[in-house]
């Protein structure tokens, strides 16, 4: 999430991006009262046409326990068309650490990259630094 700005009636605007696609602009709403149910709308659907019948790249986030009893986040992306069957298989690895004060990487510049490296049919292991100014 990124963008935020305060609109009219108490409501938010915003933008998000994934693995799967660019910044795209929401509304989150129900704001003003408390207990109000919040509703976030999609405004815009950047890349959806190009997008729409590609095959991209898996991910799944992942957590675990580091130096110090510190959870580490990360992310495996796997290549386009990844399945089942493909993970008996030896992959060749890709590895970054993402953030930190040797390489601060905005969230935006990584979710556009690491899909793209992902694409050389290798597997992609991206982990947080702890202090990522990126994350």
């Amino acid at each position: 999430m990124g963008g935020v700005q305060s609109i009219s009636n108490g409501s938010l605007l915003y933008t998000e991006s994934s693995f799967l696609g660019p910044n795209n602009l929401f509304v989150l709403s129900g704001l003003t009262h408390p207990g109000e149910t919040l509703n976030v709308h999609q405004i815009t659907k950047f890349g959806e046409p190009v997008l729409r019948n590609k095959m991209l790249s898996q991910y799944e986030e992942i957590w675990f326990e580091g130096a110090e009893s510190v959870q580490v986040q990360g992310w495996v992306v796997k290549p386009a068309g990844w399945s089942k069957a493909d993970a008996k298989s030896t992959w060749p690895l890709m590895f970054l650490i993402h953030g930190g004060d040797a390489f601060p990487c905005p969230n935006q510049s990584r979710r556009l990259w690491v899909p793209a490296l992902a694409q050389v049919r290798k597997v992609f292991l991206s982990l947080e630094s702890e202090n990522s100014v990126g994350s």
